[in-house]
């Protein structure tokens, strides 16, 4: 406040929103850091490869110059959460290390195995609930309203530890009040050159503990290395996959405009446009217009079918230059390795959570200072 040493937390809360979310300072981040892992893996000099591979223990030299951090900025930083499949054709391949990962997808600062819809099913949730104490301490957990988006109760935090602080920045439900800790009760001040937030009961956190939970909930999704081009390579690391070759362009591309197109002239016509890109049979679509991606596979004149209809949809809603995203399909059919007693056999995918070895400088924070 105007003319003392402290501000209130609240306000802090309001001006940083723009820091975090939007056109801010955070997407120049993500941009930078995508550029360096760019340079690092040799991207910006592919050309038209289809294909790069790295050795790790040179790309790890190199990466130690490039990503000088030695420690995680804040607790939840330690914990990242990768989504890994396993390309292999059978399980007795697999035992004998026959095999190639991918990266599904890499969760950073945010555990995965934290929702409710994993742990309700494990046999001791209160293991990992000392497990995840163990590694991350005593945290500040933002407290949801019941409208917040994409907060379900199947992805609810279930591992919180009783000495965890819920703070509240709008009327909410907890099923702990004991814990919550309104953010307007937070004053700020400098401390030994660092900025602290302060309860009224005496505990104190740095500022960046207290933005932990926004930081993580921009970071969740943020882990890219390749930037957005009109084809990217399949980029592997040893045996593991780290990007799917891609290529990006609009509905418009299709060649599927017009008032009326039957079922044949729009297999015909993808089948051409699927081979002026050098695409793959089977494939993942995700067209701006939708969430998730989808299946197709080219082959197939009832998926082609699907495909053309989701196609014009998007050109109806949102025009010709509607994003239109494709990557290829790893683990392949012939990839699935895990079978079932009638001999079927079924993709995997493995949900882990890695931590990294060094504590954030934050760490053993929140009594009394």
């Amino acid at each position: 406040a105007a003319g003392t040493d402290t501000v209130s937390l609240g306000e802090m809360w309001y001006l940083a929103n723009g820091v975090m979310f939007g056109d801010g300072p955070a997407v120049e981040v993500m941009v930078e850091f995508v550029r360096r892992w760019t340079a690092l893996l040799g991207l910006d000099t592919a050309g038209t490869a289809r294909r790069i591979t790295v050795d790790s223990a040179d790309l790890a030299r190199a990466a130690t110059d490039v990503f000088p951090a030695e420690a995680p900025g804040w607790s939840a930083g330690r914990l990242h959460s990768p989504d890994l499949h396993l390309c292999a054709q059978s399980a007795e391949a697999l035992a004998r290390g026959e095999f190639t990962a991918v990266l599904g997808e890499l969760h950073v600062a945010w555990l995965t195995c934290n929702g409710g819809y994993l742990t309700r099913f494990h046999p001791d949730p209160d293991a990992l609930r000392q497990e995840v104490q163990r590694d991350l301490g005593d945290r500040v957990i933002l407290l949801y309203p019941p409208d917040f988006p994409e907060f379900t109760a199947r992805i609810a935090f279930t591992l919180d530890g009783p000495d965890d602080v819920r703070l509240a920045y709008t009327e909410a439900p907890s099923p702990y009040p004991e814990q919550v800790l309104p953010l307007a009760a937070i004053t700020l001040s400098t401390v030994d050159d660092e900025l602290v937030g302060r309860a009224p009961d005496g505990r104190s956190w740095p500022v960046q503990e207290l933005f932990g939970p926004f930081l993580s909930s921009r970071s969740v999704d943020a882990f890219k290395i390749v930037a957005a081009g009109a084809h990217t390579p399949r980029v592997t690391i040893d045996r593991l996959v780290v990007h799917r070759e891609t290529w990006r362009t609009a509905v418009g591309d299709c060649s599927l405009s017009g008032k009326r197109i039957d079922e044949a002239d729009g297999y015909l016509a993808v089948r051409r446009w699927r081979e002026r890109l050098g695409l793959p049979e089977r494939v993942f679509v995700r067209v701006g217009t939708e969430i998730k991606p989808c299946y197709v596979d080219f082959t197939s004149p009832a998926y082609v079918a699907a495909f053309v209809a989701m196609v014009r949809t998007a050109q109806r809603t949102g025009g010709d230059g509607v994003p239109l995203v494709v990557s290829e399909m790893l683990p392949t059919p012939d990839q699935a390795w895990v079978p079932d007693a009638a001999g079927n056999r079924y993709f995997s995918e493995l949900r882990m959570a890695v931590r990294d070895p060094v504590p954030p400088p934050t760490a053993n924070w929140g009594g009394p200072r």
